[in-house]
């Protein structure tokens, strides 16, 4: 983990942590309501890489790993927070980063 990594995933908790906690979201712009999502997206992007990184033996399944899980949880993400989340919906999401995963993997192969 180098040191842009490290004050990246700093900021990005801090700006998400700051506005869930100390802002209402029925008083922001649009534009800032949008925020702290992406500081959340940026955040867990920024952790993955460095968790995935230390294990990956080649950089693109790394990269295709990392891009994979962040889209799968920040999907999760947006579907919990309309209350949209069950079972079926998780699982089909599941199901679609598998078949990603797979179909990336192979032409990775090439």
């Amino acid at each position: 983990m180098n040191k842009k990594q490290l004050s990246i995933l700093i900021t990005c908790a801090a700006v998400f942590l700051g506005f869930i906690l100390f802002t209402s979201p029925y008083h922001l712009p649009l534009l800032l309501v949008v925020l702290p999502g992406v500081a959340f997206i940026v955040m867990v992007h920024t952790a993955l890489s460095i968790l995935v990184r230390k294990f990956a033996t080649k950089p693109a399944t790394a990269r295709m790993t990392v891009n994979v899980l962040t889209a799968v949880l920040a999907v999760a993400a947006v579907l919990i927070s309309v209350g949209q989340l069950t079972f079926r919906d998780f699982s089909l999401l599941l199901a679609l980063a598998l078949i990603g995963v797979f179909y990336v993997s192979r032409m990775l192969d090439r």
